[in-house]
Formats: structure tokens, C-alpha cells, sequence
């Protein structure tokens, strides 16, 4: 999100849209571009493909109950929340070959941060019905942070 993101229910539902999509984006070119063939483990390879697809589902999910949402208009605009969007950092993407362990640790970076993002927009925010979802998303990026963490492990 940044400073011009609208602070309204539409405006932080197509912010959490994209940040699903950039992050299925990710592990798709973690798995063709980022590593060689030679670091590609088939367990690697597995999670990367399992965690784009479920970053493609949280995006269909949004978008679905988006679509039922009564009044995306609705200002959810306050200075605590502004302030949290004002900081909120990138983290940044990879380029060329990488290792595995940077791959995962980048990825766990990421979960994180959205598992984070999820939790401040539910704690500063009245989102009504959307609130479920967003409850549901913690836990997922969390569970996926979890799964990062435990191959990390093992790589290192």
C-alpha cells in the first residue's frame, strides 16, 4: 500500500489482491528464473508450486467476497492507519540466480509481512464482513511461513 492507496474497503481489498498476486508472481519466478537447475530440489520445487497456488486462491477469495461487499466506498481512513501505510516497507525482489536459502528466506520475509499487513488492517480497521477473510488470510500466510521456515531449516 502506498500513501495514495484509498483507505476505503475497495481500496484495501485490491491492495491485498495485489499483493497476492505479486506474491504467487514470486514463487512462479523463484521456480523458472531465480534458480539454476542444479539447486532445484523436487521438495523445493513442490512447496514453491503449492504456495503459488494458494497465493492464487486467497485472490479469487478476495475477489469473490469483494464482489458481495454492500458499500466499498466506505472511508476507513484514520490517522493510526494512515501512519501504518505511510511505513509500510517493500521488501525487495530478487533478480538473477539465487540460492535456495536466499529464495526462502526472501519468502519467509514475505509471509511475514503480509501475515503482519493482514493483522494491522483487521486490528485499525472496521471491516465488517471482510473481517473473516482477512482472519483466514493470517492464518494462511502464517501456515505458509511455517512451511517456508521448516525447508529453510533443512537447507541450512
Amino acid at each position: 500500500m502506498t500513501t495514495d492507496t484509498q483507505l476505503t474497503v475497495e481500496g484495501i481489498i485490491k491492495f491485498a489482491i495485489n499483493i497476492e498476486e505479486e506474491s504467487a508472481r514470486f514463487y512462479e519466478n523463484a521456480i523458472n528464473k531465480y534458480l539454476d537447475e542444479d539447486n532445484k530440489t523436487d521438495e523445493l520445487i513442490a512447496l514453491l508450486e503449492e504456495l503459488s497456488l494458494e497465493e492464487i486462491k486467497h485472490k479469487k477469495r478476495l475477489s469473490d467476497r469483494f464482489s458481495v461487499v454492500s458499500n466499498p466506498s466506505a472511508s476507513l481512513e484514520s490517522d493510526a492507519l494512515r501512519n501504518v501505510v505511510d511505513m509500510i516497507v517493500t521488501i525487495p525482489a530478487l533478480e538473477g540466480s539465487q540460492t535456495p536459502v536466499t529464495v526462502l528466506t526472501t519468502a519467509l520475509k514475505r509471509e511475514n509481512a503480509t501475515a503482519d499487513l493482514y493483522r494491522t488492517l483487521l486490528s485499525l480497521s472496521d471491516l465488517g464482513s471482510l473481517s473473516s477473510i482477512f482472519e483466514e488470510l493470517v492464518d494462511q500466510e502464517v501456515g505458509h511461513a511455517r512451511r517456508v521456515k521448516s525447508l529453510l531449516e533443512k537447507m541450512k
